[in-house]
């Protein structure tokens, strides 16, 4: 099947896709056969690998912009620097390791461009149907717990690697996003607690072909947590700490 088949978008504008990738060589070279099929800007941020990707990357350029990281600087660090190099005026951030169907995110911007322009969601998510161990299963559904409490709407999938967003939006929160896997999770709850649209659209899961996954489950969870209750929590009493400034003001001015 054509990969580009039923895909479309007529009113989108201008697309650019992040793959960050960190020791991801045995993988990124599969969906990037697919992704250099797509009409849309293309960008690879290397994220400090060791297994010397350019082997593979260099077959695909300049279809493809590369950026690397000269250290393992973090997933949201490297998605922040392709978010600032990108051109487009949505972004779609799909991780490198092959487990999302290049397919499926296209899907994504089938599904926004739908929409009417006065309707359309600010950013949509895949929602990943995956099989996990009941340790993962219990860990990802009470972070998607706390984290629908704090943005008063139930939250499908909290963290999902692939989605896309609009950029203008997308920038104001830079200087907060953190550099960590919690890129994901601070993001969907920062678009939800401002009030606006987002929307999941249901995917599978591929197989890894190569590699294991980099998230390490109790640290990466601490760490996720601890986002969910800031990011939560900063957000919600954004309005009570400005009125509190404005009282100390006017109180010593």
């Amino acid at each position: 099947m054509d990969l580009l088949q039923d895909i479309h978008n007529k009113y989108l504008g201008n697309i650019s896709v992040i793959i960050p990738i960190h020791n991801e060589k045995g993988n990124v070279g599969k969906i990037l056969t697919d992704w250099v099929k797509t009409p849309w800007e293309i960008i690879v941020v290397d994220d400090g690998s060791t297994d010397e990707p350019q082997d593979v990357l260099s077959e695909f350029e300049p279809k493809i912009t590369v950026l690397k990281n000269p250290t393992n600087k973090g997933y949201g660090y490297s998605l922040k620097k392709g978010i600032k190099h990108a051109s487009g005026k949505w972004i779609l951030i799909s991780d490198g390791d092959g487990q999302y169907a290049v397919q499926d995110a296209c899907r994504l911007i089938s599904f926004l461009d739908d929409y009417p322009t006065d309707e359309r969601p600010d950013m949509a998510i895949c929602d990943r149907r995956v099989k996990e161990t009941p340790i993962r299963f219990i860990g990802r559904k009470v972070l998607n717990t706390i984290a629908s409490i704090l943005c008063r709407r139930w939250i499908p999938d909290l963290n999902s690697g692939c989605r896309i967003m609009r950029k203008d939006l997308l920038k104001q929160y830079m200087p907060i996003i953190c550099d960590t896997f919690s890129f994901t999770t601070t993001t969907t709850m920062m678009f939800i607690i401002d009030g606006y649209v987002v929307e999941w659209l249901p995917s599978k899961i591929l197989p890894r072909a190569y590699g294991r996954s980099k998230v390490k489950l109790l640290k990466d969870g601490i760490i996720t947590l601890s986002q969910i209750l800031w990011i939560g929590l900063a957000l919600r009493t954004r309005g009570i700490r400005a009125i509190l400034r404005r009282w100390r003001k006017s109180k010593y001015s």
